[in-house]
């Protein structure tokens, strides 16, 4: 009797920073972290698939700072890499959303796709978990 593998890999995936405040137009390491399991494969590869920004690198106008290269150096290793975000969001939007996904393929082929993201929000109000800063 064989084993047929029919069941993707587990991944999880964590972000830190999931915030990134103030919005100082500064690029800022972002760390990546994950686990992964699999009932038959018991080291299933993970690849940083992409990471994406809700908004455009220099949006029109000068809402989010004159810049370019908002995401730069994202690399995964075993269990974890980083990823410069930068830490602007256009002033009329709803704050900007970086997503990082990742992929998980067990030796059948299976594979499993997760997101995290990361927020620069409009304003501390919106960000709700953030701590004031100090006058």
């Amino acid at each position: 009797m064989s084993v047929v593998d029919t069941i993707p890999p587990v991944l999880d995936l964590a972000l830190d920073p999931a915030v990134l405040w103030p919005p100082d137009h500064g690029l800022h390491t972002v760390r990546i972290r994950y686990s992964v399991t699999d009932a038959c494969d018991p080291s299933p590869g993970v690849t940083l698939a992409r990471v994406t920004s809700s908004e455009a690198d220099d949006a029109a106008g000068g809402g989010d700072g004159a810049s370019l290269g908002d995401i730069q150096g994202a690399v995964l290793e075993n269990g974890g890499g980083e990823v410069e975000l930068r830490a602007e969001r256009a002033a009329t939007g709803p704050g900007r959303t970086y997503t990082v996904t990742c992929s998980a393929t067990d030796a059948a082929g299976l594979t499993t796709t997760v997101s995290g993201t990361v927020l620069v929000p409009l304003d501390r109000r919106s960000a709700g978990t953030l701590t004031p800063r100090a006058s």
